[in-house]
């Protein structure tokens, strides 16, 4: 990551639809190429980074891409563009904040166009200093996003105390077959006021 110039991990950019027909939306994906095992399954370099120690160091480096990206291929369009990017339990800390000024410094509008995906394990340790760290991005214009809504044993928990700004519904919660009564129960679900799926 401190290399410029290597080419072994990089960041793909998997489209989002968008109901907004002026809006483009992606998400930040790291991905890495091992010379010698190839492809290297994401779960496990963001598994290996944060054993490591290294959490913090590859969530900045992915959004020094991202910010590379609005401003290089993406210019033309890039006012249009909504990026999100999946936050690691190491990154989702006080410093995220310094991190996202200095890599934005000189283009601070685009903070609004960035979406921070946290899920819902990451909630459970410290909810207040966790809506305190949301508060403080929101101020600098960033909105959070949970993830993989429904998959942990207190998802309504998560949204009658913290405000998302969007919810990502895991599949497996709405999955409907006809055969599991959960998948039904799901149908009485209310998405808080202002969120979005």
């Amino acid at each position: 990551m401190a290399d410029p110039y290597q080419d072994k991990l990089y960041t793909v950019f998997q489209p989002i639809v968008s109901a907004d027909p002026n809006r483009l939306g992606c998400e930040a994906l790291v991905r890495w190429h091992h010379p010698e095992y190839g492809s290297i399954n994401p779960e496990i370099i963001v598994t290996v980074a944060e054993e490591s120690g290294l959490g913090q160091r590859l969530g900045a480096w992915i959004l020094q891409q991202v910010h590379q990206a609005l401003n290089t291929e993406w210019q033309s369009i890039n006012t249009h563009i909504d990026v999100a990017v999946n936050l690691s339990d190491s990154f989702f800390n006080e410093s995220l904040i310094a991190d996202v000024i200095s890599i934005f410094a000189k283009h601070p509008e685009q903070r609004k166009q960035l979406i921070f995906e946290i899920t819902e394990t990451m909630t459970l340790d410290d909810m207040g200093r966790l809506s305190l760290l949301m508060n403080q991005l929101r101020d600098v214009g960033i909105r959070i996003a949970l993830d993989d809504f429904g998959t942990g044993w207190s998802s309504m928990a998560v949204l009658n105390h913290l405000s998302f700004d969007k919810v990502k519904i895991d599949r497996s919660f709405v999955h409907w077959d006809g055969k599991h009564a959960t998948a039904a129960s799901a149908r009485r679900y209310h998405l808080p006021h202002g969120a979005s799926t």
